[in-house]
Formats: structure tokens, C-alpha cells, sequence
């Protein structure tokens, strides 16, 4: 009877997690599914820079892992003239599609314009659907979303199109710490193409009005627009913008360099320290990199990452250096 009473239970906790489920999935798919099972395949993948370096050295590795990686993408570069004194290598790859662009907005700072362009790419997208710039393979491209990344991301597996979550707007993650509740860090975003191009005008005249003084240039201008215009959403999953100082995982798909860059003095300093101290305990290492080199303010910030539960130093050091063997090979 026992047995009986105990299996009787076991079946209606069953059925109510089942249809928990089915409740947390019909949630999650009214806030993100956009009615789409594409017959075109390929979803555009776009990244804004200029000439200088290393923001195309970087841009040219996560190119190199895009191709390798994620063949469902298709590359747009969108390249500012600014004042940096140099012009686009023509060694580039062909197949990849590269608008050149001139910030049609006025910014204090000129060289600002790459930072601020993924504001205006869904209208340069729509553009180039409509110019039919994209030429041959246009009829492979997803228009009604695509791809946004800063240049410092790795692919490490191919971004299916048909199973991302597509909004309404726009997804991004969290900031440094894994299973964020807020949208923070906009290294990497899905956007709805259409709602950009509707909304660009009203962020643009918001960021104007501040004078563009904003934290964290763009990011911070996105996060206050879209909090004051309750357009805020829930986080991308972190699986697209894994931070390269978390753990290892076999479910990333896109890795991004947040915090200092495999290729600036700062991390070269922290690779250093380790090798050094041979350690790579955060607890036993000691750091001390020049002022102009790593601003001790934001160095202290960032090592105290590797304390966190999602922080490890070994997996950093051991994608520094690979890293740097891949710079040296492309760039």
C-alpha cells in the first residue's frame, strides 16, 4: 500500500513539473519568439571599426573563428574614416561584405564613431537589403535580425540561427558575473532589425541630449535608453557572451575578451606576475603593472574576478596564450 501511495505521488509531482515547464517555455517563447523557421539560413553578423590597430587585428581573429567555427554567419564590417591615420588592409578576406561608413551624428570625439555605430546598423542593414548590396548571396540573409559584437569575441561553436532567441528588440547579457537578472554588457547583442532602425533616431536625440555622457560610451547610452523607455528585457543566456575570465565550458559559444585585452600591456603584465610567481592561485599572486600601462583602480576590479565563483585564472592564462598564437599567425 505504501509502495503504492509513494508511486501515486511520484506520477502527480511528475505531471506538475511537466507542466511547470511547459509554462516556464510558452513564458520564455511569448518574450523572445518571432515566428520564423527561415528558409534563408544565414544570419548577419555585424562589428564597426576603424583602421586603427589592434581593433582590426582583433576583428580579423574573431573573423578567423567565425569561419572556422560558424559557418551560419555572414560577416558585415562597417568601417569609419576617422583621425587614427589609417586605412582598411586590402588583404581582407572577399567574401564578407564591408560598408564604409561615415557617423551621420555629430560626437564630441571623432574616433568615437566605431563605438557608436552598431546604433545605426540595422538602418545600414536595411539599406543594403534594399540597395541589393550584399549582391549574390542576399538571398541567403535573415533581415529581420542579425548578430551585433564587439571586435574582441571568439566563435567557439556555429550560431544557428533557427535556435537563438530572436526579439522583439534587443538581447544582451550581463555584466562580470554568470546568471544576471539585468541586461548590462552590450558585447554582444541579438537585435530585431526593424526595431533599431525605428528607435535610432530617439536614442540618438537622447544621447545628444546628455551630451553623450554616458559610462561606458554606447553601452551606458543603450542601457539608460532602454530603461527610461521600459524596453528592457531579460538577459541573453550567458553562453553568448562568456567572459574569458569565467570557467571553462563546453556550452560557450561565443567567448568575449571583457576586461583587459589579450593584446594590451595590462594582460601581458598579469601573464607576467603568474609565470613569475609560477602560480596561477589568484590568492598568491601579487600584480604590479605601470600606471600607463593598467590603471590600478580597474586592475584591482578585474583580478578581484578571479576570486568570484565564476572567476579562474588558469582558463584566462591558458586563452591568453592562445590567443597570442593566433595573433601572431593573422595579424
Amino acid at each position: 500500500m505504501r509502495r503504492r501511495t509513494l508511486l501515486q505521488r511520484l506520477i502527480v509531482i511528475s505531471l506538475l513539473a511537466t507542466v511547470s515547464l511547459k509554462v516556464i517555455h510558452t513564458t520564455y517563447s511569448a518574450l523572445h519568439a518571432f515566428a520564423l523557421t527561415p528558409s534563408r539560413d544565414r544570419l548577419i553578423w555585424v562589428v564597426a571599426v576603424d583602421g586603427g590597430s589592434p581593433a582590426l587585428c582583433y576583428w580579423r581573429i574573431a573573423l578567423h573563428t567565425a569561419v572556422q567555427n560558424s559557418p551560419s554567419l555572414y560577416p558585415v564590417l562597417l568601417y569609419y574614416e576617422t583621425d587614427t591615420g589609417q586605412s582598411l588592409p586590402e588583404d581582407l578576406p572577399h567574401n564578407i561584405t564591408i560598408i564604409r561608413r561615415v557617423f551621420k551624428y555629430q560626437l564630441r570625439n571623432v574616433n568615437e564613431a566605431p563605438i557608436y555605430g552598431r546604433l545605426e546598423a540595422a538602418s545600414v542593414i536595411l539599406n543594403a537589403f534594399t540597395t541589393r548590396s550584399f549582391g549574390a548571396v542576399q538571398s541567403t540573409l535573415i533581415e529581420s535580425h542579425f548578430l551585433y559584437t564587439d571586435t574582441d569575441v571568439q566563435f567557439l561553436k556555429n550560431i544557428d540561427p533557427v535556435s537563438l532567441p530572436l526579439p522583439r528588440r534587443v538581447l544582451y547579457g550581463g555584466e562580470n558575473l554568470r546568471n544576471s537578472i539585468q541586461q548590462q554588457n552590450t558585447g554582444v547583442m541579438i537585435i530585431n532589425t526593424t526595431w533599431l532602425a525605428r528607435e535610432e533616431a530617439s536614442i540618438m536625440q537622447f544621447a545628444v541630449a546628455n551630451d553623450f555622457n554616458f559610462p561606458v560610451h554606447d553601452q551606458g547610452l543603450l542601457n539608460a535608453y532602454l530603461h527610461i523607455t521600459h524596453q528592457t528585457d531579460v538577459p541573453l543566456d550567458d553562453i553568448f557572451n562568456w567572459k574569458a575570465y569565467w570557467q571553462q565550458s563546453r556550452d560557450a559559444m561565443i567567448l568575449h575578451w571583457h576586461g583587459p585585452k589579450p593584446l594590451n600591456g595590462c594582460s601581458a603584465c598579469i601573464l607576467l606576475a603568474s609565470k613569475q610567481q609560477q602560480t596561477t592561485n589568484m590568492s598568491d599572486i601579487t600584480v604590479q603593472c605601470p600606471e600607463k600601462v593598467c590603471d590600478p583602480i580597474f586592475l584591482s576590479s578585474f583580478l578581484s574576478l578571479f576570486s568570484s565563483a565564476d572567476g579562474d585564472l588558469r582558463a584566462w592564462i591558458t586563452r591568453v596564450e592562445d590567443y597570442l598564437g593566433m595573433s601572431s599567425m593573422i595579424c
